[in-house]
């Protein structure tokens, strides 16, 4: 209590420092009795003055020490602690009046001992990013608790590897640079435009159903955010009619944000087919077995599908489908024929040996494996006048026998037919290319073939 009969001069001497006044400020209550002048009452009130304890905080100080993040990559949606060295609260837990780090809100301030706290902050989709060489500003900091309010912290933190990306990669477009009908072993090339170069492709994504971790999908990083991407066709691709590719590309950059799928090719014709015609039989089905110059040989091809043209590597014993006697045609129903017109000199071919190397190609190029497996057959070929030619001893002793020789041409077997100027004798089934007999005529005498 305050005595009334002295002469009070209530003085507040305020310090030099920033009065903050804790969460619930105190307060000074006068009830002044019967004078409307307070400022009367106050100095020369004649009665007891009630009043209570203002309480006048300490002065703001420095609160906050350091403040450290995890040394690491960083990025969009991460939650990154903040760990904050404070003054020792005494017991009087600090809480969080504002401050940012990098530009993210700090939210959640936690108690973990009298001089350490941690906070969080969220990396939102298009906020700031800063390379592992740059310094992270922390911003606008502020503590307080009850007794104390924090100086605003404004510092940098300094470390080598906290590289924090918050933007995900952005996909411009995709442009088809080749067009029309794509067979196995064409190269597709395409072109993706980014915001940005430095960005990895995800294994999952493709291009018509091709990995990306495959070897026939090859990618280069050509700066300022474009990518060449070639793709090469190979045998068992997915077929794709004009215009209608599949896409799927997925974008990583260094700190892990992936964009989302990228589906969309720009306008083209590209189609593709990568796959072979397949033949699957080839037999002769002309009915004239022993074939000489001038004659036909017939032989149908059956193939998985109708339409093929045949490759010029194409040959019938020896001959070139780009010979005017060998001659293709389509005949429907996967069904294609070869007619063979025997030329002369064209060779010799014993019964069952014709050879056949048949190639059929598609619409889009592509070629069927070479089909050498003709059905087992015994059409000869003889394109070789039947000769022969006689030769041996020519001068004997009376009693001796000369031993003569019969050389043969064209094809086995033959039959000769031999004179010695009064009688003819035939030889049938002869085998052998040259063949040999002895005679002992009692005076000179002429052989001759008939």
């Amino acid at each position: 209590m305050i005595s009334s009969k002295l002469h009070i001069l209530l003085i507040l001497f305020l310090s030099l420092h920033t009065l903050v006044l804790p969460e619930t400020p105190a307060t000074i209550i006068i009830d002044p009795s019967n004078d409307t002048d307070s400022k009367d009452n106050l100095l020369h009130s004649t009665t007891d003055l009630s009043t209570n304890i203002l309480t006048v905080p300490e002065y703001t100080i420095s609160i906050v020490q350091s403040v450290t993040i995890p040394d690491r990559t960083m990025k969009s949606g991460d939650q990154v602690i903040a760990t904050i060295k404070v003054k020792d609260d005494k017991g009087l837990t600090y809480k969080l009046n504002s401050g940012d780090v990098g530009g993210y809100q700090l939210t959640n301030l936690l108690r973990v001992n009298k001089t350490n706290y941690t906070a969080v902050f969220v990396i939102t989709e298009g906020g700031n990013d800063y390379l592992e060489n740059e310094d992270i500003p922390v911003s606008n900091l502020v503590l307080y608790n009850r007794n104390y309010t924090g100086i605003i912290w404004n510092k940098l933190i300094v470390q080598g590897n906290d590289l924090l990306d918050a933007n995900t990669p952005a996909i411009i477009k995709l442009s088809a640079l080749s067009g029309g009908k794509q067979k196995i072993g064409s190269t597709i090339n395409l072109l993706l435009t980014t915001d940005e170069s430095g960005y990895f492709f995800e294994d999952n994504s493709n291009v018509n159903n091709i990995s990306f971790s495959d070897t026939s999908i090859t990618v280069m990083d050509s700066g300022k955010g474009n990518y060449p991407i070639t793709y090469k066709v190979e045998e068992g691709d997915e077929s794709v009619a004009s215009g209608a590719m599949p896409i799927r590309i997925i974008l990583r950059d260094r700190a892990g944000n992936t964009c989302n799928p990228y589906t969309s090719l720009s306008p083209n014709d590209i189609s593709i087919d990568a796959l072979r015609p397949v033949i699957t039989r080839a037999f002769i089905n002309s009915t004239d077995e022993d074939v000489t110059a001038g004659e036909k040989v017939e032989i149908t091809v059956i193939a998985d599908y109708q339409g093929y043209s045949v490759s010029p590597l194409t040959r019938v014993n020896n001959v070139s489908v780009m010979n005017s006697n060998l001659i293709f045609s389509d005949t429907g129903n996967g069904l294609y024929q070869f007619v063979y017109t025997v030329a002369v000199d064209e060779g010799i071919v014993s019964a069952g040996n014709l050879a056949i190397s048949i190639i059929l190609v598609d619409s889009y190029g592509n070629e069927s494996l070479k089909f050498t497996s003709l059905d087992p057959n015994n059409v000869t070929i003889n394109t070789s006048k039947p000769s022969a030619a006689i030769s041996g001893t020519t001068a004997i002793c009376t009693g001796d026998s000369a031993r003569l020789t019969i050389s043969f041409g064209g094809m086995a077997p033959w039959k000769v037919e031999l004179s010695d100027g009064s009688t003819t004798r035939v030889i049938s089934n002869i085998l052998d290319a040259e063949w040999q007999f002895f005679v002992d005529p009692v005076s000179t005498t002429t052989y001759i073939i008939v």
